[in-house]
């Protein structure tokens, strides 16, 4: 410091404390900032350093950059060290403002509440065109969500063009100089930032929120849209709001936390363009519908948000910004109601219920206690296709939704159930004949899901009902005096391998063959209580019926229903048979038969039924017969139960029979 300047400091120390002033001060301009005002005056004067200005008006700092915050007590002895007045020190001193429930600390930026994190304090920001225009510091350069000079449009820099050296304020040799080198910073014009005509207007409102001038403050709130209004909302909120608007739109797509990445370094500040200013601006302006656009975007880009669903997957940001703790709580509830609206309107499935627009979906959990099914047969379907479902594949948890109608179909015909032996039961046929009818369209067995459910091979008890009642209506009531052949009885004395049943129930609903109810009150099955005039009235019926050889032809497995009619027997002689190992299966719990394995079983064994009609022997003639010719069962279940001989030992005894006339 020079002998000038130290004449200087020493003459305003001598003085009393109202008396210290600088003696040439400019008096403040309109949007300068204090610490501006300060730095022009004491350079102009030939003073390089301002703490020892301040020290000779009482006010002891080595850091005048926070000369607006720390000293908002000093306004007086600011104001005669400049002489200017009090109002226009405390217009430029940013007092601490309280804001409750909002995590960070606010301070009044010329009449308007904003956060402590958007002013830059160390650092001297300046436009060297705008400096050309008048060399004093605009205060609006020190919020760093302004990369450019609001009057100019020129790029704002913070580092001499010509050292390098950061432009600070503890030394000054005029506001338009780097006070390290003493370069001219006019002289170094940045590029201007280019925006359109559309964005120039939104870019300009946001300036306007919080620019010191109060003309331009107003002129924000005059193109505050309708919609937020009501809100009741100051300039501060909205800025706020459109700081957080741009955050989302700058937070990346496929961020691995769920929350909105906010500013707090200088290069998230950075990330603050004119452009993305723009887009936030134009989103407040053109509210709601601009909050629509910016939702549809973050919908556009859900695929990269990888780990989500529902709202999250896809809002994203536009989601987090509504949970923000910064923004205004008229903020936050409007901007929900804006969600569930734009939700609404994206007609999406994979949502939760309440997100939805219909009930025509529902989660897996909601299904299975609606419709009283476990919730695993419901995620197994879904798993396995056995009905529609929808969920992100990509996530680690995600909802799976179903159809409800698909599944509330599905409840229905599980109570629309007959089991396969309960039917054979009702109708006195085999298997077999059984598939028969579900081929001819007379049946409906269950399939898919329902199948799955009913735990089993099931009908629909109403396909059934609507059959016997086909049969039953071309019955007559029964001749007195004449009882006649039960139908079951008449199809036996025609001593065919296998019973066309299909054929004939067809005859009797078409009325080709009469048959009458048989009196009797104890009749259950359909075939028993049903009679015909005489046994050879189905005489026509069951010529040329299949042999049991051919049934299954095409087919490579069986199940145990049709592998009991094939052999001629019981199914549970059938799975005696299985589980002593002379009919082998694929080894599961739950047998599957090969074609293959039971037509070598029928070509090696024969059983008692077949020996029965073959020898015209009664049942339990049939074992004693065959040992009196040396021939014994080589499979004897308990109580001579599920007999088994070797074929071709029958076969060389019913030869002989035949041999000798047909003695027996």
């Amino acid at each position: 410091m020079g002998h000038h300047h130290a004449a200087i400091l020493a003459k305003l120390a001598t003085k009393q404390d109202s008396c210290r002033r600088l003696p040439f001060c400019d008096p403040p301009i309109p949007g300068e900032s204090l610490v501006g005002l300060l730095a022009r005056n004491v350079a102009k004067h030939g003073i390089d350093r301002v703490a020892p200005v301040l020290k000779v008006a009482g006010i002891d700092t080595l850091i005048p950059d926070t000369i607006a915050t720390t000293h908002c007590d000093s306004v007086k002895e600011i104001a005669a060290l400049l002489s200017t007045t009090p109002e226009e020190i405390a217009a430029r001193c940013h007092r601490d403002v309280d804001v409750p429930g909002r995590p960070d600390s606010f301070f009044e930026w010329f009449g308007t509440p904003i956060r402590s994190a958007y002013r830059e304090v160390n650092r001297r920001r300046v436009s060297p065109l705008s400096l050309r225009t008048s060399p004093h510091h605009r205060a609006v350069w020190d919020l760093r969500v302004f990369s450019f000079c609001p009057d100019s449009r020129e790029t704002l820099i913070s580092d001499c063009p010509a050292c390098g050296k950061g432009l600070g304020w503890r030394w000054t040799l005029g506001i338009a100089y780097c006070e390290h080198c003493g370069a001219d910073l006019r002289e170094h014009p940045q590029p201007r930032i280019e925006v359109t005509d559309i964005d120039a207007d939104a870019l300009d409102f946001v300036v306007d929120l919080v620019h010191p001038d109060p003309e331009r403050k107003a002129r924000a709130r005059s193109a505050i849209p309708p919609a937020l209004v009501p809100l009741g909302l100051d300039n501060g909120e909205l800025f706020e709001f459109t700081i957080g608007v741009a955050c989302a739109i700058t937070t990346e797509p496929d961020s691995p936390r769920a929350i909105m990445r906010r500013v707090k370094t200088l290069d998230d500040f950075a990330k603050l363009t004119p452009a993305v200013l723009a887009q936030a601006g134009r989103v407040i302006l053109g509210w709601p519908d601009g909050f629509h656009a910016l939702a549809d975007g973050m919908r556009a880009k859900a695929d990269l948000r990888v780990g989500y669903w529902g709202k999250k997957k896809e809002l994203g940001p536009a989601l987090w910004l509504a949970r923000d703790a910064y923004l205004a709580p008229a903020i936050k509830q409007e901007l929900h109601a804006r969600i569930d609206d734009n939700m609404a309107k994206a007609g999406v499935l994979l949502r939760r219920a309440e997100q939805r627009a219909a009930d025509a979906v529902v989660n897996i959990g909601r299904a299975a206690e609606e419709f009283d099914i476990d919730l695993r047969v419901l995620s197994r379907w879904a798993k396995n296709g056995l009905v529609w479902s929808e969920r992100n594949t990509e996530a680690r948890m995600s909802i799976i939704l179903v159809n409800r109608a698909e599944i509330a179909a599905i409840a229905r015909q599980r109570e629309d159930r007959i089991g396969a032996r309960d039917l054979k039961v009702r109708l006195g046929i085999d298997p077999l004949a059984i598939e028969d009818l579900v081929q001819a369209g007379f049946v409906r067995r269950h399939d898919g899901a329902v199948a799955d459910i009913t735990k089993g091979v099931s009908y629909s008890r109403a396909s059934v009902e609507t059959f016997l009642a086909s049969v039953m209506a071309q019955a007559r009531p029964a001749a007195k005096g004449k009882e006649g052949v039960r139908l079951s009885k008449a199809v036996k004395r025609a001593a065919v391998e296998r019973a066309p049943w299909l054929d004939i129930f067809q005859a009797i609903i078409d009325g080709r063959l009469r048959v009458h109810v048989h009196p009797a009150p104890d009749n259950l099955a359909l075939t028993t209580s049903l009679v015909v005039a005489d046994a050879a009235d189905i005489a026509p019926f069951v010529a040329g019926s299949p042999r049991a050889d051919a049934v299954g032809a095409g087919l490579d497995r069986m199940n145990t229903h049709e592998a009991a009619a094939f052999l001629m027997c019981t199914e549970p002689a059938l799975a005696d048979f299985i589980k002593s190992g002379i009919l082998p299966t694929n080894g599961s719990i739950m047998w599957k038969l090969d074609q293959a394995a039971v037509e070598a079983f029928r070509r090696d064994f024969i059983l008692c039924n077949e020996i029965s009609h073959r020898c015209k022997w009664g049942y339990r003639f049939v074992r004693p017969r065959l040992a009196d010719r040396c021939v014994e069962p080589v499979h004897n279940a308990d109580r001579n139960k599920h007999l088994v001989w070797v074929r071709a030992d029958v076969e060389a005894v019913i030869a002989d029979i035949i041999q000798q006339g047909g003695k027996r």
